[in-house]
């Protein structure tokens, strides 16, 4: 929570990248409360709270072995947050990175806008065919078709969404050929930044990405 905010908040769920965790967006490199602090204090962002959860490295869908870490998010970490008095029970924001940012857009379109205010995918992990997607997240054709977003654009139909990308990030062909797959009308805010998939291309679009989860949640 920001400090000095009390009250209900509305509530964003963060999702990390592959080798990432919970605590490691806690910790002071990337220090994701500080951020926050920095959003609503020095520059006016509408309050939220920013809730963060460990999900290994299966890319957040399920995998054949049974672990499903999208599910541990949508069936249980949701149920157990919005049920809490501190936090608003109404729509969600989601911000995630790399692995996380693919999480977000998926576990979003599955939510639908009934749930879902905004979206944040930074340096997405999205890759064009199976042949080049991660085999920890994909380990088959057959998994990549099922679980791949790249023609789920529609899933997002009504919810706002942000996309930021560095044009030297190895992601960025496939994340412009994911925004290029959205509709004219759609509510679409494409950010691409020199740099690459790196800690310094994140924080530097960050406050820009906590200013427009806020505004949006701040609609209701």
């Amino acid at each position: 929570r920001p400090p000095g905010v009390t009250g209900a908040l509305p509530l964003v769920v963060a999702l990390h990248g592959h080798g990432g965790s919970a605590a490691g967006l806690l910790a002071p490199e990337w220090d994701l409360p500080g951020a926050l602090a920095r959003a609503v204090v020095d520059d006016d962002v509408p309050p939220f709270a920013l809730a963060v959860v460990s999900g290994g490295t299966s890319f957040w869908h399920p995998r054949p072995w049974g672990e499903d870490a999208g599910a541990m998010v949508v069936d249980e970490l949701l149920p157990m947050l919005l049920t809490r008095s501190d936090v608003r029970p109404d729509r969600i924001g989601m911000l995630g990175w790399s692995m996380g940012g693919y999480g977000v857009l998926r576990l979003a379109g599955l939510l639908g806008p009934d749930k879902v205010a905004a979206v944040v995918a930074s340096s997405p992990g999205l890759y064009l065919d199976p042949r080049s997607a991660h085999p920890d997240g994909f380990e088959d054709a057959a998994e990549y078709e099922r679980f791949s977003v790249m023609a789920d654009q529609a899933r997002l139909d009504g919810i706002p969404l942000r996309v930021d990308i560095g044009t030297s990030d190895p992601f960025f062909e496939a994340t412009r050929a994911y925004v290029d797959g959205f509709a004219p009308a759609a509510d679409v805010v494409a950010g691409y930044g020199v740099g690459g998939h790196t800690l310094e291309f994140t924080q530097g679009v960050l406050p820009a990405q906590l200013a427009f989860l806020g505004e949006h949640l701040a609609r209701g």
